[in-house]
């Protein structure tokens, strides 16, 4: 029988949390090019606000976790190859994220949280990201 506690520590934990933390850089430059253009155009800043306070809210911040979870991954595929991928790993990538998004809830005031940020359902996303982008590694 093996040992869960070794095969934890075993984890490419390095990399799982600087590919989080690339992928959580990506996503602050994106939400804020897509504020930027919000404000820009007004007739769109107010489509999108209505979209993310009605009934669609939760289905909008699933999308969009269950996107960066795919961004996560590609960016593990692309800056680890070294790395097998196993599905200790895909749970990996996404307790990763999901730390790297609890530290940018704590510098709320610096950084914004716009369309992704630590929350049961964009865990759910997540998680639906990152294993739906790696079906081929289950």
């Amino acid at each position: 029988m093996r040992d869960p506690i070794r095969q934890l520590r075993e984890l490419p934990w390095a990399e799982a949390m600087s590919c989080a933390g690339l992928t959580l850089l990506a996503i602050v430059a994106l939400e804020a090019i897509i504020l930027y253009v919000l404000g820009a155009v007004q007739g769109v800043g107010l489509l999108v606000a209505l979209m993310t306070q009605g009934p669609f809210a939760p289905v909008l911040l699933l999308v969009w976790a269950a996107l960066a979870g795919v961004l996560l991954l590609t960016v593990f595929e692309r800056l680890c190859p070294w790395i097998r991928i196993r599905i200790g790993v895909l749970w990996a990538l996404v307790g990763s994220m999901m730390l790297a998004l609890m530290l940018r809830s704590l510098l709320r005031s610096v950084v914004p949280e716009v369309f992704v940020f630590a929350t049961p359902t964009c865990l759910m996303g997540i998680a639906i990201g990152v294993f739906w982008k790696g079906r081929p590694y289950w």
